[in-house]
């Protein structure tokens, strides 16, 4: 039998498409990874904001965020954040993953220094406010709604804000405490349950005050702390104190 020229050509071409087949799927392209860090350098204690979602993969998805911050610590996340603990420089390390296995990393220095600590009774100035650290106290029990667990207590801080100019604005979200070992601890809702609790407020003439209490649940066992008033365009005031 004979076999016409085309008709072989096509037999050629189908056995070869058969044997190659897998030779010809698309290559996996891994993912890119990119991140922003704010801020990149400040006063130790230093809570820094990661955010990954820049990161992208050209044909696929990105699947994980790893995160080495550089001082012993990892996380995982899109968007994460870390306390720096320690002075010094930190290389934040980002590895993404996409659904194939394949993975990219990038990195950004972290620079945290030495800050200004003030102490107990001093008041300093930032953003228009002076904030004075009256005193801290701990407390086991605020009300029968607010009962610190076991290994922990609240630290209660007296504070007065005092405004240089016109219009200044504190609130008490602006204020949090990091323990020794870098662990932030926001206000508590139990402020709320304080008798002389402090509250946000506009100072709209210069020397008008807002003062009060600030709770705030910690680890009992710890040597120190660090209460930090954070303005919004300025570094962060800190305090340390010890319970």
């Amino acid at each position: 039998m004979k076999i016409r020229h085309d008709t072989a050509l096509v037999l050629l071409f189908a056995i070869a498409g058969t044997l190659l087949g897998g030779c010809l799927e698309p290559q996996n392209h891994g993912p890119e990874a990119l991140f922003d860090a704010v801020p990149t350098s400040g006063p130790c204690p230093l809570l820094v904001s990661f955010d990954a979602s820049a990161s992208h993969d050209p044909d696929g998805d990105v699947i994980a965020y790893s995160w080495d911050f550089g001082d012993g610590s990892t996380g995982f996340g899109q968007a994460v954040e870390h306390t720096y603990a320690a002075t010094g420089s930190f290389t934040a390390v980002l590895t993404v993953t996409d659904e194939h296995g394949a993975s990219g990393s990038t990195s950004a220095t972290v620079g945290v220094s030495d800050p200004p600590i003030h102490q107990v009774g001093d008041s300093v100035a930032s953003d228009g406010i002076h904030v004075l650290l009256k005193g801290v106290r701990r407390i086991k029990t605020i009300s029968v709604l607010f009962s610190a667990p076991d290994g922990d207590i609240y630290a209660v801080a007296n504070l007065e804000c005092r405004s240089d100019g016109y219009d200044e604005s504190v609130s008490v979200w602006d204020f949090d405490v990091v323990d020794s070992n870098g662990k932030r601890s926001p206000v508590s809702l139990a402020t709320s349950n304080l008798d002389q609790p402090f509250n946000s407020a506009v100072l709209v003439e210069p020397g008008m005050s807002a003062s009060g209490e600030i709770a705030f649940l910690v680890d009992a066992s710890l040597s120190h702390y660090y209460l930090r008033y954070e303005p919004f365009l300025e570094e962060p005031v800190v305090f340390r104190f010890s319970l």
